[in-house]
C-alpha cells in the first residue's frame, strides 16, 4: 500500500520533484524523468525512528540515489543515525526537513550526512516555524524552498 496517510504531504513533495510538465495541474516538477520509489514509514501522521530507519535502509537496498525525509525528530537515536550513515556510505544523498521548531534544525536534518531544507514564502521570507539555524550538513548552510 502506497497510500499517503498524512494529508498528502508525501504526494505533494513527490509532485514538486517529479511532476511532468503540461499535465493539466498547473505544476511541473524539477525533474520530469525522475522515478519515485514511495516508502511509507508512518501511520496516520505519526512516525517512529525505527520504522524510518528501516524504510531508509530498504530504499537504499532498492537502488534509491536520493532520499527525501520530510519528517522531524527532536532527539536523535543511534539506530536512525546508523541508517543515515548506511545511505551516505552507499553514496545516497539524503535530504531532510529542517523541522518546524522555529529555531534549531531537527533530526535527521541536523546530522552532517544530510542536507537540511527549511521553508520560505514565495517572496523569499523565511517562515517563522521553519528550523533556521545556520548549522547544516555538508555545506554548513541551510537550503530553503517555498513552504506556503
Amino acid at each position: 500500500d502506497t497510500g499517503d496517510v498524512c494529508g498528502g504531504h508525501g504526494t505533494r513533495v513527490a509532485g514538486i520533484i517529479a511532476a511532468t510538465g503540461n499535465n493539466g495541474s498547473g505544476l511541473a516538477g524539477l525533474n520530469w524523468t525522475a522515478q519515485i520509489l514511495p516508502v511509507i514509514v508512518s501511520g496516520p501522521c505519526s512516525v517512529s525512528q525505527v520504522d524510518t530507519a528501516d524504510g531508509l535502509v530498504w530504499a537504499v537496498n532498492q537502488g534509491a540515489r536520493v532520499i527525501n525525509m520530510s519528517l522531524q525528530f527532536s532527539a536523535p537515536t543511534e539506530y536512525l543515525h546508523d541508517a543515515i550513515l548506511y545511505a551516505a556510505d552507499n553514496d545516497v544523498l539524503v535530504v531532510a526537513a529542517s523541522g518546524n521548531s522555529g529555531s534549531s534544525v531537527t533530526y535527521p536534518g541536523k546530522w552532517p550526512e544530510t542536507i537540511a531544507v527549511g521553508a520560505m514564502t514565495k517572496a523569499g521570507v523565511l517562515l517563522n516555524f521553519s528550523g533556521t539555524t545556520r548549522y547544516c550538513s555538508r555545506t554548513n548552510e541551510m537550503r530553503f524552498s517555498p513552504g506556503s
